[in-house]
C-alpha cells in the first residue's frame, strides 16, 4: 500500500511538471545586449537581462524637454537611431513640478509612467495578434502608484532616479488595449537624462 502510494504521487508530480512545461511561455529571446558606460541613460532587468540604452534628442520631438507651464516632461533613450524602433526606454512625468520637490520623490498614482519595447529582446508582443499589423503596435507600461518611480536628484538640468514593478502591455495603435495578464518584471531600474527647460509663454 505505502508503494502504491509512492508511485500515485509520483505520477502526480510528473504530470504537473509536464502541464507545466506544456503552458510554460518564453517572454524573451537568448539575445543579451552587450553594457557600455553611457553618460546619460536609461537602464533596467528584465528576465535577468540588463537592458541599457544611451539617452537620444530626437530632432522635432519633445524629448527631453521639461514644459514648465505644463510640469510634464518625455525622458527619452534608445538602443539605435529611435525612428528604428529597435529597443527603447522612455519616462513620462505628469503634473510634477520637478524643480521644487523634496527628493526624494516618489511618484504618486498618475504622476507617471515607465516605458519598454526591445525588438530584440521581447517575445510576448512578437507573439501577441493583438499587437501585429499596421498601427497595431504594443509597448510595456509601468504606472506610477502601482509601481515605484523615484525621482533621486536634480541638479544642473540632470535628472536620476530609479524604478520597478510590472510592466503590462498596451496596445499603441488603433487597437487599443490594456491586458494585465501579459507582462515583464521589471528589476534595479536606473535613469540619468540631461534635459532642456522650455516655457510655452
Amino acid at each position: 500500500m505505502k508503494k502504491i502510494n509512492q508511485l500515485a504521487i509520483t505520477a502526480v508530480l510528473l504530470g504537473s511538471l509536464i502541464s507545466c512545461s506544456k503552458y510554460q511561455i518564453d517572454k524573451t529571446t537568448d539575445f543579451i545586449p552587450g553594457i557600455v558606460d553611457y553618460d546619460f541613460f536609461i537602464e533596467g532587468e528584465i528576465d535577468d537581462k540588463l537592458l541599457r540604452y544611451p539617452q537620444v534628442d530626437v530632432d522635432g520631438s519633445d524629448s527631453n524637454v521639461y514644459f514648465t507651464e505644463y510640469k510634464s516632461t518625455w525622458l527619452s533613450s534608445s538602443y539605435t537611431d529611435a525612428q528604428e524602433g529597435v529597443g527603447s526606454w522612455s519616462i513620462r512625468f505628469y503634473d510634477i513640478d520637478i524643480h521644487n520637490i523634496k527628493l526624494p520623490y516618489t511618484l504618486e498614482i498618475s504622476e507617471g509612467s515607465v516605458f519598454w519595447f526591445d525588438s530584440r529582446v521581447d517575445l510576448l508582443i512578437k507573439n501577441n495578434p493583438n499587437c501585429g499589423g499596421i498601427d497595431n503596435g504594443c509597448i510595456f507600461a509601468l504606472p506610477s502608484g502601482e509601481n515605484k518611480i523615484t525621482i533621486t536628484s536634480i541638479e544642473n538640468n540632470i535628472i536620476e532616479g530609479e524604478f520597478g514593478g510590472k510592466a503590462t502591455i498596451i496596445g499603441t495603435g488603433h487597437n487599443r488595449h490594456n491586458d494585465s495578464s501579459v507582462y515583464h518584471r521589471v528589476f534595479n531600474g536606473k535613469f540619468k537624462i540631461k534635459y532642456k527647460t522650455e516655457s510655452t509663454k
